[in-house]
């Protein structure tokens, strides 16, 4: 049950970083919490060391 409700969550993480379309400017708070988000992902293992990497870059290039 706590495994199905991590799973859910990382999704809706997941999610809301894909949420931020390319190119929209983000302040260094919104860049911020999104790399966190993302480093939770990747602790969790939704996310694969080469994906955190990609979606960091797009955040970083923001």
């Amino acid at each position: 049950m706590q495994k199905e409700a991590q799973a859910q969550q990382a999704a809706q993480r997941e999610q809301q970083v894909q949420a931020v379309p390319a190119g929209t400017g983000m302040t260094q708070e919104q860049k911020l919490a999104q790399l966190k988000q993302l480093a939770e992902l990747k602790q969790m293992g939704a996310l694969t060391e080469e994906e955190f990497q990609q979606e960091k870059q797009k955040i970083l290039a923001q």
